[in-house]
C-alpha cells in the first residue's frame, strides 16, 4: 500500500469516526431521554399571524394570559373573572378574595373540591378565587390592583415558592418548557436606579412586534433576569451537535451539584430562591407594594405561603421550616400565614407527595386532601386572629 493510500484510509476513518460521533450526539440530544436530562432550548414556538391577532385581542392587557377567549382556562371562570364555585352567596359579597397561581386556583381538583370553595362552604359566605395558573407574584399583585370592583373584607395573596422565580422572567414558558411561547409573555417589575419598583409591560403588543420577536427575541426580553442575570442556558440543539452535547453535559453536571429533580425546574434539596437569594429582594418589594395598595384601600390583607414539596419534605426530615426565610426580614412578616409547620404536623410522618399531592412524584398540585387541609388552616387563622364576617 502506498503512503498516499494509507493517508487516505486514515483520513476516511477519521471522517467516519467524526460522523459517527456527530450522529450519535444528535440522537442523544434529540431523543426523549436526552430531552428529559438535557435542558436543550427548543426555540420559539411557532405561531401564525391569525394566532397572534386573536391573542392580542383577547389577552388581559396588564397581566397577560388570554383567559377571556375559548381556551383551557376560559370555561373555569365566571364572567367577572373568578373561579366558578357553588358556594358564593349574594348576601355576603365582601367576604374573601384570593389571588395567586395554580395552587391558589386549586388546579387538579374539581370546582367543588378547590380549597376556595371549601372555605366558602365552611364560612357560609363568598370567597372569590382570582388565582390564575402559572402566575408569578408580580402578576397576582397586578390582578389585585386592577380588580377594584371586589373590595373584599379580607384579601389573601397566595405565594407558592416557585412564583419567586417567575417574577424574574418576561416569558413563563422559558421556565416551564425551556422554549419561548409568545402567548406566555408577561409583565415584570424591575428595581430601578432609585431602588424603586418599575413596571415593565408585556413586550408583545402589535403584529409587527410578533414578526420582529421571531427574528430576535432577546431584543424584546431585555429585562428578563433569568436570561441576562441568572444565565439561563439557552442552548439550541444545532450543528455541530457534539459541541452542543458537551455544553449541555456541562450544564447538567453543574446542576447535579445542587442536585435538581428530573423536571429540571424544582431542585430536590435547594429551591431556586435559596440558591439565588438576591431574587428575594424583588419578591419582597412586590409584597411591599401589595400591602401599600391594601393600606390605600383600607383593606385587611394577608399573604399565604403555600408550601411546596421541597419545604414539606425538609420539615418531614428535620422539623425545620425553610419558608421562613422568604419573609423573616420584612416588616410585613406579622401578616404572613405560613402553614408549613402546621401541615407537616398534620401529615404525621407521611410522605408529603403522597399525602397531599395529586401526583406521587412531587410534581403536581395539591390533591383533594391537600385542599381540605389548606381551607382548614385558613379557618384556624381566622379564629386565632378573631376575623369575622358579618352579613351585609
Amino acid at each position: 500500500m502506498t503512503i498516499s493510500k494509507a493517508v487516505l484510509k486514515i483520513f476516511l476513518i477519521i471522517i467516519l469516526f467524526l460522523f459517527l460521533i456527530e450522529f450519535f450526539s444528535y440522537l442523544i440530544i434529540t431523543s426523549k431521554t436526552g430531552s428529559e436530562y438535557f435542558q436543550t432550548f427548543k426555540g420559539i414556538k411557532k405561531f401564525t399571524k391569525n394566532d397572534l391577532n386573536i391573542y392580542l385581542n383577547n389577552r388581559n392587557e396588564l397581566t397577560g394570559w388570554p383567559i377571556k377567549t375559548n381556551n383551557s382556562l376560559y370555561n373555569q371562570y365566571t364572567k367577572e373573572g373568578y373561579r366558578i364555585t357553588d358556594n358564593n352567596f349574594s348576601y355576603k359579597k365582601n367576604c374573601i378574595s384570593l389571588y395567586g397561581d395554580s395552587f391558589t386556583f386549586g388546579s387538579d381538583v374539581s370546582h367543588k373540591d378547590a380549597w376556595s370553595n371549601l372555605l366558602a362552604k365552611k364560612l357560609n359566605c363568598s370567597v372569590y378565587n382570582f388565582g390564575v395558573p402559572a402566575f408569578g407574584v408580580d402578576q397576582s399583585y397586578l390582578r389585585f390592583r386592577e380588580n377594584i370592583d371586589f373590595n373584599s373584607k379580607l384579601t389573601i395573596l397566595g405565594i407558592y415558592p416557585d412564583d419567586i422565580e417567575r417574577n424574574l422572567t418576561q416569558n413563563y414558558s422559558i421556565i416551564a418548557d425551556n422554549f419561548i411561547d409568545i402567548f406566555y409573555s408577561k409583565p415584570k417589575f424591575i428595581i430601578n436606579d432609585k431602588n424603586d419598583l418599575e413596571l415593565i409591560k408585556i413586550p408583545i403588543n402589535t403584529l409587527h412586534d410578533g414578526k420582529l420577536f421571531s427574528k430576535n427575541f432577546k431584543l424584546f426580553l431585555k429585562e428578563d433576569e433569568l436570561i441576562h442575570k441568572y444565565q439561563k442556558k439557552l442552548i439550541k440543539p444545532t450543528f455541530p451537535y457534539v459541541v452542543k452535547l458537551i455544553k449541555l453535559g456541562h450544564v447538567f453536571f453543574q446542576k447535579k451539584k445542587n442536585p435538581i429533580s428530573f423536571t429540571g425546574i424544582l431542585p430536590d434539596s435547594l429551591p431556586f430562591w435559596m440558591r439565588k437569594k438576591e431574587s428575594l429582594k424583588l419578591n419582597s418589594k412586590i409584597i411591599d407594594l401589595f400591602f401599600t395598595t391594601c393600606g390605600e384601600r383600607n383593606q385587611k390583607c394577608k399573604v399565604l405561603i403555600i408550601p411546596d414539596y421541597t419545604s414539606l419534605n425538609y420539615y418531614h426530615d428535620t422539623k425545620k421550616n425553610i419558608n421562613i426565610q422568604i419573609y423573616e426580614k420584612n416588616i410585613w412578616k406579622k401578616n404572613i400565614w405560613d402553614p408549613t409547620n402546621w401541615l407537616g404536623e398534620k401529615m404525621k410522618g407521611s410522605n408529603p407527595c403522597m399525602y397531599i399531592g395529586a401526583n406521587n412524584d412531587c410534581n403536581g398540585h395539591y390533591n383533594e386532601n391537600g385542599n381540605k387541609l389548606l381551607s382548614s388552616f385558613i379557618i384556624k387563622k381566622l379564629k386565632d386572629e378573631n376575623i369575622k364576617f358579618n352579613a351585609d
